[in-house]
């Protein structure tokens, strides 16, 4: 692989420098991009690397700042606005598109340009780093040794702080309220309500239904039409959510309000620590069911969420250029459920034994 074939977007920013750390520790060389010239410029200089500035907003100049790339890695949020716009390009210019999103709408949106990224001959495989990487895989792995289950479970614990791009993408997903998926089509489900135990790999939490990726990528991963996504939270996070969640959900309908709520982001919001980000573990339950009453449950532990994203969004690059999948994908049905084990100190547990 040329590994300076392609490009990363949305360099500066949390996830995004850490992705060029790790990329040019493995001897990557990505042309760097983003919207601000000097942060890029000072950045590019910092790693010995090329760089280009350009905006998500006119469809002429992102085509520009692609061509001739054989695959863009998107990390600027939130994905929402910016992903969009960006996929667009990269089908007209015939480049692979990959994210690090876990947002649903923009898996939404690259089933809809599946047909036409097929047919140019490039993927857009959305969500290849935390989200969605090791629930996805995880769930395609039960799911492929639980054939004609009808539910699906997934629940992860993320032992690291949110970054300002999590925290950001959350506040807009806000207003779209908290899912759930019942035979085949997302529902609304109240704030706080659902919760329950968990046993993970390493002790026992409890956990709240959130709106996950894995709504989207799980039903077209598994094929299970029933899928609940849910994250552990402390029982006082829970009854905040019960109380104040439908009033969020209300108030966040409003831009003002979201600015605001950014902008206290912007000034309180940090992200892991390097301690943090050595130390930190990440854990993931899986549980599949049948009408009939059959079960079957794995865990998969990992390394902290941030930095397992910028080692499998890289994986994912050096795949995608590698394999040239074609059309919308999931990272596990474009590269196998096995990919999430080709991160260092990952290991999946189930009642047979350890992969």
């Amino acid at each position: 692989m040329n590994s300076s074939n392609w490009l990363l977007y949305g360099a500066t920013g949390f996830t995004g420098e850490l992705i060029v750390e790790e990329a040019v520790r493995q001897g990557m060389k990505p042309v760097i991009a983003g919207r601000s010239e000097a942060r890029i410029r000072e950045m590019a200089e910092k790693f010995g690397l090329e760089w280009k500035v350009f905006s998500l907003v006119d469809p002429q100049s992102i085509r520009a700042g692609i061509r001739g790339f054989a695959c863009v890695l998107h990390a600027a949020g939130p994905f929402i606005y910016t992903a969009e716009p960006m996929m667009h390009a990269c089908i007209d210019e015939g480049a692979h598109y990959l994210d690090i999103t876990g947002e649903i709408p923009v898996f939404q949106i690259a089933t809809r340009l599946g047909s036409r990224a097929e047919d140019t001959g490039i993927a857009l495989i959305p969500g290849v780093g935390f989200d969605v990487v090791p629930t996805d895989c995880l769930a395609r792995y039960v799911a492929d040794a639980s054939p004609g289950s009808e539910n699906l479970e997934i629940a992860f614990a993320a032992i690291s702080n949110p970054s300002q791009g999590t925290a950001k993408s959350a506040i807009e997903m806000m207003p779209r309220g908290f899912l759930t998926r019942r035979n085949g089509d997302l529902q609304r489900i109240s704030p706080g309500s659902g919760g329950k135990k968990v046993q993970f790999s390493d002790k026992e939490r409890f956990v709240l239904p959130v709106s996950w990726g894995d709504l989207e990528t799980a039903f077209y991963s598994t094929g299970i039409a029933n899928i609940t996504t849910y994250t552990s939270l402390s029982r006082g996070a829970s009854m905040f959510l019960r109380v104040f969640g439908p009033v969020m959900t209300l108030l966040f309908q409003f831009s003002p309000v979201r600015r605001s709520a950014k902008k206290f982001v912007d000034l309180f919001v940090r992200g892991p620590g390097a301690r943090e980000q050595k130390s930190g573990r990440s854990y993931v339950y899986v549980k599949v069911s049948s009408a009939a009453g059959k079960s079957r449950e794995a865990w998969l532990e990992t390394i902290e969420g941030y930095v397992f994203t910028a080692k499998s969004a890289l994986l994912c690059v050096k795949e995608v250029i590698e394999k040239s999948p074609k059309g919308f994908k999931t990272p596990s049905v474009a590269f196998g459920y096995d990919l999430v084990l080709r991160i260092p100190e990952t290991r999946i547990l189930d009642s047979i034994g350890n992969q």
